[in-house]
């Protein structure tokens, strides 16, 4: 007896990049610092008051939010606090895909998506970058509950334009989400979407 969902059951675990075990590797696929921490960071950090890490933090991240969404030039209530960016992308698939809402990306890809997918007992349409990884055209036909733009993308480090991402979030009906994960290694982002449109097509990214 299984006491696993049908689908979980059937899953294969995601595996994660090469992890080397020496120290002296910065490991980009993981998005590590190359640098050490800023002494003005450390000096924080050694002035922590102990009482606060036995106590919850304020469950909003009120101050963290105002900070980052200065520093982003958006309102607070633009910015979610979480650990880290995949588990934005799995509360994504929870909220938005279910066995009768679909998730559609172009591939090759993040590989973390189709395990989301799964987990969620969605439907993944998978629609193939050309040779140029150009912005599939097919992509905005899919009636997906959730489109998804890995920019820059993983595997290739392929960048698709903000204009090209605001003509598909003109013509999909769903949410459009672009994974920032690795927009550090770009020249620029597509926060100014988020002010340009009155529809829930956040892109995201990690602090």
């Amino acid at each position: 007896m299984s006491y696993f969902r049908e689908n979980i059951e059937k899953m294969q675990a995601y595996q994660p990049g090469f992890q080397p075990a020496w120290q002296d590797v910065v490991k980009l696929n993981t998005n590590e610092n190359p640098y050490p921490a800023s002494p003005q960071v450390l000096k924080v950090l050694s002035q922590i008051n102990p009482e606060h890490l036995r106590r919850y933090p304020d469950p909003l991240g009120t101050q963290f939010r105002i900070a980052a969404a200065e520093l982003n030039g958006v309102q607070p209530d633009f910015i979610m606090c979480c650990n880290g960016g995949d588990e934005l992308l799995k509360m994504a698939f929870e909220a938005f895909c279910d066995e009768n809402r679909s998730v559609a990306y172009p591939v090759p890809t993040y590989t973390l998506y189709p395990v989301l997918a799964k987990m969620q007992n969605c439907r993944a349409i998978e629609i193939p970058f050309d040779d140029e990884y150009n912005l599939p055209a097919k992509l905005a036909d899919t009636n997906a509950a959730l489109t998804i733009i890995c920019n820059p993308n993983a595997p290739s480090g392929s960048i698709i334009s903000q204009d090209e991402l605001a003509s598909l979030a003109d013509e999909i009906n769903g949410v459009l989400l672009i994974d920032e994960a690795y927009v550090d290694f770009a020249n620029n982002n597509c926060v100014e979407l988020v002010k340009n449109f009155d529809k829930c097509h956040y892109p995201a990214y990690t602090e």
